[in-house]
């Protein structure tokens, strides 16, 4: 790298990156790319610097160290990072972060030559103040009360529809997954991308349901079903309840 990296510009560059790619990007992804910042700020810019892992999957709010290094990948897939990975545990793998800006040249220092001494007398005291309003509006604000109380108002109602919402539910990747539902979580995530973009994720008590009522050959049938389906996440939000109408019609 030619140069260090700006800080302020690149994260910039980033969060451009973000609006542009909404459909790829995670809180995770997020976390830990701000993370890495941080780390290559305190190493001086340097163009390489060392991350272990365990450290920054607690910089970044990641408890899972499958879901660190599916990010990891990630963010490399991606062209934002590069890293090489460590040796036998031992030795700390290495990121560089990839410059998200473009560098201007810096113009060739001028000398500009001292201007000579003034002749002219200074001008007497300004009696005019040099300071003038950004506006003529000099109604007290008070003036405005209806206005700030009816913003008040739709302030109060935004904020109640969104605490009505429901939380999405999400599921995550098991190193050693012992049971069946953490063997479920880890399928979907690796084999079934198209499922898993949907909000709302399969919990563990709608999972024995859904293999309670119905066999384990017809549930997952009805899931490579839509998986397949080009436009599932754009009509539908559930994978419980989008697999178990299947279902019944099936029937």
């Amino acid at each position: 790298m030619e140069q260090r990296i700006n800080g302020f510009e690149q994260i910039k560059g980033f969060y451009s990156w973000v609006f542009n790619n909404p459909d790829k990007i995670r809180p995770t992804h997020i976390s830990l790319y701000v993370f890495l910042l941080n780390q290559n700020n305190r190493a001086n810019w340097v163009e390489w610097f060392k991350c272990p892992y365990d450290l920054a999957m607690q910089g970044a709010c990641i408890g899972n160290k499958g879901t660190y290094y599916r990010c990891l990948d990630e963010l490399k897939k991606w062209k934002l990072i590069d890293y090489k990975k460590g040796i036998n545990n031992y030795k700390a793998p290495v990121v560089r972060l990839i410059q998200l800006y473009e560098s201007v040249p810096l113009t060739e220092q001028v000398t500009v030559p001292q201007s000579e001494p003034q002749t002219v007398p200074l001008t007497e005291p300004q009696t005019v103040p040099i300071y003038k309003p950004i506006t003529n509006n000099l109604k007290l604000i008070t003036d405005n009360k209806d206005i700030i109380e009816k913003n008040h108002i739709l302030i109060e109602k935004y904020i109640l529809s969104f605490k009505k919402q429901k939380p999405f539910n999400k599921i995550f990747f098991t190193d050693n997954p012992i049971t069946p539902y953490e063997k479920f979580c880890n399928w979907i995530i690796t084999e079934m991308k198209n499922v898993n973009s949907l909000d709302n994720q399969i919990t563990e008590a709608q999972f024995k349901t859904l293999h309670t009522t119905f066999t384990k050959d017809d549930v997952t049938d009805i899931l490579m079903q839509m998986e397949n389906n080009k436009e599932l996440s754009k009509k539908y939000t559930s994978v419980y309840l989008t697999a178990n109408n299947w279902l019944k019609r099936k029937k």
